[in-house]
């Protein structure tokens, strides 16, 4: 209030600002000329959207007008945070029927990038698809797997139907084993995803200090921190999908193994 300020350590404004030892600074905008104006910071702040750390201060409306020549009382833009980021829509409806707004045009954060959002829901579908053909890779892999397994056990497989165990006997083992190896790799990455997921700073950290790079730059994606929403349901899609698809890719050695017949099975030489 009055003549403090509150800045951000590394916003654009910080070009405007000259600091002293009395943690006074002074404010000079170098297109313009009138006499600069001495302010007192009052605190730091990180909202953690580039956009807005890099262009907002804090102050009181009256410095600001003081400080920028405006009229008295005037804004450009009222930016309103609310509680529940999806019900934005209804307080923009509250806004348009209270006549104290008149004049003035509400536009929700969903409005104004509404074309980011189209692209990152693009972005989600096609790292689904990729994701899916991925596992589907690795499904070969289970096949594979199993099918060496078959022909190792050929003799094994004889004995077995020698002794009366029927194809569907020797199908589900098959089966079973694809699905117990779907359910470890399903389970096991699922862990590893959510750990990613909340420790995602520090291993941002960790990547940024070790090879010296930039893993998210806050002036391409306007966050200075990489956004993650957990969706349970995102996450049992997933998940039954990839137990489905290992499950899948043990069919063909179990029916590989169900064809072989006792008598050729129990002359394999293993």
């Amino acid at each position: 209030i009055g003549d403090k300020i509150i800045v951000h350590p590394t916003g654009a404004l910080r070009e405007w600002i000259k600091f002293d030892e009395n943690d006074e600074i002074v404010i000079e905008d170098p297109g313009k000329v009138y006499s600069p104006e001495e302010l007192t910071v009052a605190g730091i702040y990180s909202i953690g959207m580039h956009l807005y750390d890099n262009e907002i201060i804090v102050t009181h409306i009256d410095k600001a007008n003081e400080v920028f020549r405006s009229e008295w009382g005037d804004a450009t833009v009222i930016k309103i945070w609310t509680d529940d980021p999806e019900r934005v829509h209804e307080v923009r409806k509250a806004i348009g029927e209270d006549g104290g707004f008149g004049g003035l045009a509400a536009v929700t954060w969903m409005e104004k990038n509404a074309e980011f959002f189209r692209a990152l829901a693009v972005e989600k579908n096609l790292q689904f698809f990729v994701l899916v053909f991925i596992v589907i890779v690795s499904s070969f892999s289970i096949a594979a797997t199993l099918i060496t397994i078959v022909i190792q056990k050929t003799r094994e497989i004889g004995v077995l139907k020698a002794l009366g165990a029927t194809q569907r006997t020797i199908l589900s083992v098959f089966l079973l084993q694809g699905a117990i190896v779907g359910l470890a790799g399903v389970g096991l990455g699922t862990v590893v995803g959510l750990l990613v997921v909340n420790y995602r700073g520090r291993i941002q950290e960790f990547i940024e200090w070790a090879f010296n790079i930039s893993v998210f730059p806050p002036e391409l994606y306007m966050l200075t921190v990489i956004p993650a929403h957990i969706s349970k349901r995102d996450i049992i899609i997933i998940d039954a999908i990839s137990f489905v698809i290992c499950v899948l890719g043990a069919l063909i050695p179990a029916i590989y193994a169900v064809s072989l017949q006792p008598t050729r099975a129990l002359q394999h030489d293993s």
